[in-house]
């Protein structure tokens, strides 16, 4: 007798024993603890549903578990375990803290993100969703809902399940992507394999999300975050392509009349993916639609209605054109991102916002000197030389690793002045 045959005979032992009432819930205790171990689901989203309090053979729970598993979107697991929210001595936040402690600790046992339970009353069900600790607000209260005849679920009952698991899933991968100078691979890949899940699982069921076009924009736009985060500090091309498949995702779902500054900071988004891309590669077909895409931004950023916003718009057209500029024989792309870093320090002032002033200033050194190295012009040299000197003084007493590095820029064009002088 195999070990899972020897425990079905002993929960048909103690069923008989026990009585029929709870079989079904000796069964379930059975199959859930002495069957091989699942691993929790990292390709997806987790909805844990609790055994239903008022439906002793679990039918109108095994209802509610197949009726969420066909919206698609995310993986549902079970737990029999039965939740209430019954007050002891009239004391209901008592008790309403003691089922969101015991919800939370089936949560983690569970590896799950949402956890449905309630009752079963006459033709309704009562339920009510609690999320994962900090990823969401906990709800210990019950809604009503009507059971369907073809056991359906109603509109309400998956809005309101969706929308906390949208909100569990958004706010799991924005604080990774709002981080700066920290490694994020390890902690971002696993949310980003969830999040692509549950997009494309409702992608692939019709009605499936009840995501408004902002959310879905915002959901889409966080998924390329989080890809371009990973494609830039793991050197992985392929994750900076799946981050340009979700931003453009992610702009069929902005208007660029009606929300035109999201609109801008998407296309922004997604020209800093095309850009990376476009410097591994050696074509510079990215590195053209990354210029493309920042001249169209400049249509809604303009300097009048938002000036710093212009300025970082240019000096990132000034970036793509110099790349295209170093690749080229001709000079003309250099010459652009010239015009262009020029353009951006017309806002970006030294008293305004000296860090981003310091940086174009850099920049525009660089493109000087890659002109000098094109022409064999010592002017042109001393001219991205006093650019680096202006950029040194402050990054020298704000941003030291960024003055190491202006000071070997500084060292690198004076060599090739002197290497120029010494040879006329």
């Amino acid at each position: 007798m195999s070990p899972a045959d020897f425990w079905v005979v002993v929960a048909a032992i103690l069923t008989a024993t026990i009585g029929l009432v709870n079989r079904h819930r000796i069964q379930r205790f059975f199959q859930r603890n002495f069957s091989p171990l699942r691993l929790p689901a990292s390709d997806g989203f987790t909805v844990l549903v609790a055994d239903l309090e008022r439906d002793p053979d679990c039918t109108r729970t095994n209802h509610l578990v197949e009726a969420l598993g066909k919206l698609g979107g995310f993986h549902v697991r079970t737990t029999a375990t039965v939740l209430t929210c019954a007050p002891v001595a009239g004391d209901l936040a008592g008790a309403q803290a003691r089922l969101r402690d015991r919800a939370q600790a089936l949560l983690r046992e569970n590896s799950a993100d949402v956890l449905v339970w309630g009752r079963h009353y006459e033709n309704t069900f009562q339920l009510g969703f609690v999320a994962r600790q900090g990823d969401a607000q906990a709800e210990a209260g019950l809604t009503g809902y009507d059971i369907k005849p073809d056991f359906t679920l109603p509109n309400e009952l998956t809005a309101g399940l969706r929308a906390l698991l949208e909100l569990t899933i958004l706010t799991s991968i924005r604080p990774a992507t709002k981080e700066t100078g920290t490694y994020l691979v390890d902690k971002i890949r696993p949310l980003v394999l969830r999040l692509e899940a549950y997009l494309i699982g409702t992608e692939n069921v019709k009605g499936a999300t009840d995501l408004t076009e902002e959310q879905l924009a915002t959901a889409w736009h966080s998924l390329g975050l989080a890809y371009s985060t990973l494609g830039q500090q793991a050197g992985d091309n392929d994750a900076l392509g799946q981050a340009l498949d979700a931003y453009h995702k992610a702009l069929a779902h902005i208007s660029r009349e009606a929300q035109a500054k999201t609109w801008a900071r998407t296309q922004g988004n997604l020209a800093v993916a095309l850009r990376t891309l476009g410097e591994r590669e050696n074509s510079t077909t990215r590195l053209e639609e990354a210029a493309g895409v920042y001249r169209e931004i400049l249509g809604v950023f303009t300097q009048e209605a938002a000036p710093l916003a212009w300025a970082t718009t240019q000096n990132n057209l000034g970036n793509a054109l110099a790349i295209l500029g170093e690749r080229e024989s001709g000079t003309e792309r250099l010459e652009q991102a010239v015009q262009a870093y020029a353009e951006a320090l017309k806002e970006y002032t030294r008293q305004r916002a000296p860090l981003s002033w310091a940086t174009t200033q850099n920049n525009l050194g660089t493109a000087l000197w890659s002109l000098a190295e094109k022409s064999q012009d010592p002017a042109q040299a001393r001219e991205a030389l006093k650019h680096y000197e202006a950029a040194h003084g402050v990054f020298s007493q704000a941003a030291p690793y960024y003055r190491e590095v202006v000071e070997g820029n500084m060292r690198k064009v004076q060599a090739f002045i002197d290497k120029l002088e010494k040879g006329r």
